[in-house]
């Protein structure tokens, strides 16, 4: 469903004129609004659990699985594979590939700021310094990839009743991109 949308071009492999073939044109794109990311009428909060796919909640939100797409469009996710949570196992294979032995050492220090608020739900309140710094609190690699993890797990999900209307514009404004 979201690659018919796509225009089609001539394509050659070769470069030559006599081998084109019409093909789907995949590096077509197009972007959502930023207002309308921050829209809270059209946008509800999900906490992504353990073992839930784009595909899952998809079907869980809308009914069925072929608008994972959608999903993950209006969260600018442009590789599932890196840009979604891991499994709790990916995660620790993740951890080992990444870190070796060395996953529980320091990755940073941190601070609270000083100035402006003193905590906040994403950690944005916490600046890093070096390890000489007094007060510094050590953040372990293992810490710092679970909080990346933990943002990853915080998408929004379109409201259902608005689905028909994104697809209908998403299709839309694929058609209307086909000249550029």
């Amino acid at each position: 469903m979201y690659f018919n949308s796509f225009p089609k071009v001539f394509y050659s492999s070769t470069g030559k004129l006599n081998d084109e073939k019409l093909c789907t044109h995949i590096l077509k794109r197009v972007a959502i609004k930023d207002s309308l990311e921050d829209d809270m009428t059209l946008m509800e909060d999900h906490l992504v659990k353990e073992n839930e796919t784009p595909e899952v909640i998809a079907h869980k939100h809308f009914g069925s699985t072929q608008y994972h797409w959608v999903l993950l469009m209006t969260n600018n996710i442009t590789d599932r594979y890196f840009q979604w949570p891991l499994t709790t196992p990916q995660f620790e294979a993740f951890l080992i590939d990444k870190y070796g032995s060395g996953i529980d050492n320091a990755h940073h220090y941190e601070i609270v700021q000083t100035s402006g608020p003193t905590s906040s739900l994403d950690d944005s309140h916490l600046i890093h310094v070096d390890a000489t710094t007094l007060g510094g609190t050590l953040i372990t690699n293992r810490e710092y990839e679970q909080r990346e993890q933990d943002r990853k797990r915080k998408i929004k999900l379109l409201a259902p009743g608005l689905l028909p209307a994104f697809v209908g514009e998403f299709k839309k404004l694929m058609i209307s991109s086909n000249t550029a």
